[in-house]
């Protein structure tokens, strides 16, 4: 475990206690909702490869306490690999009950904390599950405030579209160039799960091909404490060490 991460989560274990739990907005239902491509686009150089997003978790989301969020997770409605240029999550508090401004700026403060930020990113997708999008950094979550969730593509290119329910979101799209200062404010935000300090497992990358094809890795399991995760490869040379 990381040194920060050890640090802090003894701090919280003091004052609370803080239990395992995935958070699922607005619903549970990985499999249910109309498909929108937003914000994790759909094919290259489309008017949604390059997006801004931002859409909110209340605190009865997310059960009215103190955690900290180790995972962020998105329910697709086709199966596939998701390809992005870049890829950033920004997690921030914002004021309960207070509606997204059209500013993207305005729904963060000096606080705002960026758990992903990568190049060349390709995320596997699942269809009708949860799929993890897998974070670098965790977010403490303090049980009160409103959590808002920024997500900046850069050419997203997805398989289809993801499950969407009917909370707000503020998001801007277009096929090239760098998001403006304010979006578009309507209806139909992304469904979303929110993991606190639970495992996962999803399937990142690409392997180089080689004399027998792309290496490619499959798993399964759920990453959970006392549970076991089954990692397979294929295509790789025979008789060699992996």
């Amino acid at each position: 475990m990381p040194m920060r991460l050890s640090i802090l989560l003894s701090a919280v274990l003091l004052t609370v206690a803080v239990p395992g739990q995935n958070y699922h907005v607005p619903d549970n239902q990985a499999n249910a909702g109309t498909c929108n491509v937003i914000p994790f686009g759909y094919s290259p150089l489309s008017p949604y490869s390059q997006s801004r997003f931002q859409m909110k978790a209340t605190a009865a989301d997310l059960g009215n306490m103190t955690n900290i969020v180790t995972g962020l997770g998105f329910a697709p409605c086709l199966s596939g690999a998701a390809r992005y240029d870049s890829i950033e999550i920004v997690l921030d508090h914002h004021p309960a009950g207070v509606p997204l401004g059209t500013n993207f700026a305005s729904n963060l403060t000096p606080a705002a904390v960026t758990v992903l930020a990568i190049p060349d990113h390709v995320w596997h997708l699942t269809a009708d599950t949860w799929c993890e999008i897998g974070l670098q950094d965790f977010f403490v979550y303090n049980g009160v405030d409103d959590l808002v969730i920024q997500i900046t593509t850069v050419g997203g290119a997805a398989p289809g579209g993801f499950y969407r329910g009917s909370r707000q979101r503020v998001y801007w799209t277009a096929s090239t160039g760098t998001a403006p200062a304010t979006g578009t404010a309507g209806i139909g935000a992304i469904k979303f799960e929110v993991s606190m300090l639970t495992g996962d497992v999803s399937r990142y990358g690409e392997g180089c091909a080689g004399g027998l094809g792309a290496p490619v890795h499959t798993l399964s399991g759920t990453g959970q404490l006392n549970t076991t995760v089954d990692l397979d490869l294929h295509n790789g040379r025979h008789y060699a060490l992996a």
